[in-house]
């Protein structure tokens, strides 16, 4: 069973990187881990950061490097067909307010 998340990593190599909200520049990568030892399996090939989660997974390579193994994802990744991650549950709530969100 493996994990995949996405991360941005500001770049000043404007070739490759798109120019976001805030006027920087950063590259999306996907990376693989294992989620047993959690060890990182593969990392995809940087693209333009004005790529979702969803479209960058196919672009870098992290689709194929993945194989045929189950891969687990956050809401980021909707519709590609990956397993979605369990909740968590919230820790953050005040005492006696069970029940509200």
């Amino acid at each position: 069973m493996l994990i995949v998340d996405g991360t941005l990593v500001p770049t000043r190599d404007h070739g490759i990187a798109e120019q976001l909200k805030n006027y920087r520049y950063s590259t999306n990568h996907q990376v693989i881990i294992d989620a047993d030892p959690r060890l990182v399996v593969a990392v995809g090939r940087p693209v333009a950061d004005n790529h979702n989660h969803c479209k960058a997974w196919g672009l870098s390579g992290a689709k194929d490097a993945a194989g045929k193994s189950t891969v687990i994802a956050d809401g980021g990744y909707r519709g590609t067909g990956l397993h979605p991650a369990p909740p968590r549950e919230r820790t953050d709530r005040a005492p006696g307010l069970k029940g509200m969100a």
